[in-house]
């Protein structure tokens, strides 16, 4: 299990079954997301404070490269077939795509252009690739984007600070956690519309299927 101590700066490697810590690996400074690629080769953590990408290697449990992105990266997200990586930046209001082989990023959307106050967070691909979906916390809405080229395709307004995203296994149903309505709003990836909203606890942030 690979975990990242946003107080420490260091990203940890558990051994699940025995709860073992098996490495720390120094990363940037308020270190959040983790994304692992499909092959479990690379694991990739964003430090929100440096603005960076970390690229750790599975095999040697250290960094193996720095990627800058756009102020304050939250998740990161990969392609089934592990050619492309999602990078989600909050502050920055943008989501970048990057190249997994060569480090580059590819491509780069502004969200604010689509969504007034947009602060994407939470990422979701969906089953077969072609779509990802955003949450934009203040902003209150998903943003649907093309995957390929990053294009807005929709945009579903929400509940207030959405947050984690969840998807269904057919694909037919996005979830979304929404931090300051208390809700947990349903949406038909069909239509790209919600079609139901659920009361919850106190100020949901995630959302796990």
């Amino acid at each position: 299990i690979y975990l990242s101590n946003e107080d420490e700066g260091k990203a940890s490697v558990a051994d699940p079954r025995s709860g073992e810590i098996l490495a720390e690996i120094p990363v940037g400074i308020e270190p959040e997301g983790v994304g692992i690629s499909p092959d479990g080769e690379i694991v990739m953590v964003t430090s929100e404070s440096t603005n960076m990408v970390h690229v750790i290697s599975a095999s040697k449990n250290e960094v193996v490269d720095n990627i800058l992105v756009g102020a304050r990266p939250r998740e990161v997200a990969f392609t089934p077939d592990g050619r492309w990586a999602y990078i989600s930046c909050e502050v920055a209001g943008q989501v970048v795509k990057l190249d997994v082989e060569t480090k580059q990023i590819i491509k780069t959307v502004k969200l604010r252009k689509q969504i007034r106050k947009a602060k994407p967070k939470g990422l979701r691909l969906s089953h077969d690739a072609k779509v990802l979906y955003v949450s934009t916390g203040r902003g209150a809405a998903i943003a649907v984007l093309d995957a390929d080229s990053l294009a807005v395709k929709a945009v579903i307004p929400v509940g207030k600070r959405v947050w984690g995203l969840a998807l269904s296994s057919d694909g037919s149903r996005l979830y979304s956690a929404n931090g300051l309505d208390n809700t947990v709003s349903v949406i038909d990836t069909e239509k790209n519309a919600e079609i139901n909203t659920i009361a919850v606890g106190e100020r949901p942030w995630g959302v796990a299927l």
